[in-house]
């Protein structure tokens, strides 16, 4: 794991105020107020069906606002041409299909559409910054390799990727290391950590697993039935009792042995029978 800045966030890059977002004019999160801080990884916590996708997807204006607004560096969100929001925002989203007989090269390139003009051709500027994806997401040797046949943290760095092509300083993933293992998902998150404190970008993520992102974000957004419950500036802030509220079972409390930091395990139901 990579080391937390020590220089607290000053610039806030996205802001929802009063935010409410839903689908089909039903409102799944409401009234939401949260600073997201440059060059800060942010995750997004709480039990299923709680809202995080909705607002991550209301942050990058898939979903219109039915309340509220996002301002983007303190202009509406809403009133940003679609191309100029995409050379600022870049989105990765629950599970993309794979597209069959595309190599990873090629997945790469998309995400250069933002930058790419009517009459515009493939530049070496686009060339460069593929490149150099391919290389942070350590998939430079395998970018003629049909994704289809990547593995299942091949594929989902592939995707991350395709993101960073963009050059947004801003980076929206949901639940980017759902069904990988732990070695891959940690493979993930120290990809995202190595972008925030090497090459500063702003890194947004739906995360499930509790404790991979009390070691890895910087600040931690808890949302239950679709308002936040807490916002912490601090991993460390976390206790017993918010993750108790938060998704309603009992915990243990105990201390990374490497970082110090709050690791929480579930009571068990029951205790284990004594063998004779």
């Amino acid at each position: 794991m990579t080391s937390r800045s020590a220089d607290p966030p000053t610039r806030s890059r996205l802001t929802a105020e009063a935010l409410s977002v839903g689908h089909g004019g039903q409102a799944v999160v409401q009234d939401i107020e949260l600073d997201i801080f440059e060059g800060c990884m942010t995750a997004l916590l709480g039990p299923n069906g709680s809202g995080k996708s909705t607002l991550l997807a209301g942050f990058a204006r898939l979903l219109p606002a039915l309340g509220g607004s996002v301002r983007l560096d303190g202009s509406d969100l809403a009133t940003f041409p679609t191309r100029h929001v995409a050379r600022v925002l870049g989105l990765l989203p629950q599970q993309p299909p794979v597209p069959e007989g595309l190599s990873v090269f090629d997945l790469v390139a998309r995400g250069r559409f933002p930058h790419q003009g009517f009459f515009s051709q493939w530049s070496r500027q686009d060339e460069a910054a593929v490149g150099e994806a391919l290389a942070l997401a350590a998939l430079a040797d395998l970018a003629d390799r049909p994704v289809e046949t990547l593995s299942g943290g091949q594929r989902q760095r592939a995707w991350i990727a395709m993101v960073l092509a963009q050059e947004t300083p801003l980076l929206l993933l949901d639940e980017p290391t759902t069904f990988l293992d732990a070695a891959h998902q940690v493979a993930i998150l120290d990809l995202l950590r190595d972008l925030v404190r090497r090459h500063r970008r702003t890194v947004v993520c739906v995360l499930h697993d509790l404790n991979m992102a009390l070691q890895y974000a910087d600040r931690l957004v808890f949302l239950k039935e679709g308002r936040i419950r807490h916002v912490l500036t601090h991993p460390s802030q976390c206790d017993g009792r918010i993750i108790e509220e938060v998704f309603e079972m009992p915990v243990v409390s105990l201390k990374h042995p490497q970082s110090g930091l709050p690791v929480f395990l579930p009571c068990a139901s029951r205790q284990p029978e004594a063998r004779p």
